[in-house]
């Protein structure tokens, strides 16, 4: 009787629908079926029409009330055509090379707004990798760094050392080097990994409460 309470509730149909695709979403565990894609389909393309409601109030809309007609910028006439020109690929197969134009030119702004942007934050990391190494104390260096600082230190050499191509292989601290590097190479991807299936867990949790505490009302 309690699994029925919820339609006492002005918002009972959400649960269920929640409910609903939740397990439609698990019902993947058991194998692939049409329960499953009709879920995907339905998440897909309302994630898509969502993208298109904002890009539409947030992008659009501005543009042409705001920079184009309050403040004249009619240069956005020229990249609305520019953008229009993707969908050339949808067309007649004479037109459909038209879509290089938008996608070099999108391409090559983002090359050059990464090249512009990107040294300041690899040279934090690098400078990061070296900080409190040591220090100056009355004209001599003192060792200061912590544990993990070290462990940062080494990481960052031996693993550089490991895609350094360029020295001779067959030199022994290259070689020691570059095995360490990628032991730690491998550490690194098992706690990304570790921490992927941990979020995984974690969004499993909450569905499973969600299904037990609002939808069954066991527990809650």
């Amino acid at each position: 009787m309690h699994m029925f309470e919820g339609f006492l509730s002005a918002d009972w149909w959400q649960v269920w629908l929640g409910a609903f695709f939740t397990l439609a979403v698990l019902s993947f565990l058991y194998k692939e079926n049409a329960l499953y894609r009709f879920a995907e389909h339905t998440l897909v393309g309302g994630y898509v029409a969502y993208r298109v409601v904002i890009l539409w109030d947030n992008t659009l809309i501005p543009r042409l009330r705001d920079n184009m007609v309050r403040d004249g910028q009619w240069i956005y006439l020229f990249v609305l055509f520019v953008g229009l020109l993707l969908y050339t690929r949808y067309g007649p197969s004479q037109y459909a090379w038209l879509a290089r134009y938008p996608i070099a030119l999108n391409v090559g702004y983002f090359v050059g707004l990464r090249m512009a942007m990107l040294p300041r934050p690899t040279m934090v990391q690098i400078t990061a990798a070296f900080r409190n190494l040591w220090v100056t104390q009355d004209g001599s260096f003192v060792f200061s760094a912590t544990v993990n600082e070290w462990v940062i230190f080494i990481t960052t050499l031996t693993v550089l050392s490991y895609f350094m191509f360029t020295l001779a292989r067959d030199w022994r601290p290259t070689q020691w080097s570059g095995r360490l590097g990628r032991y730690l190479l491998m550490v690194g991807f098992g706690a990304s990994f570790g921490n992927t299936i941990a979020g995984r867990i974690t969004l499993f949790l909450g569905r499973a409460d969600f299904l037990l505490s609002e939808w069954l009302k066991i527990g809650g």
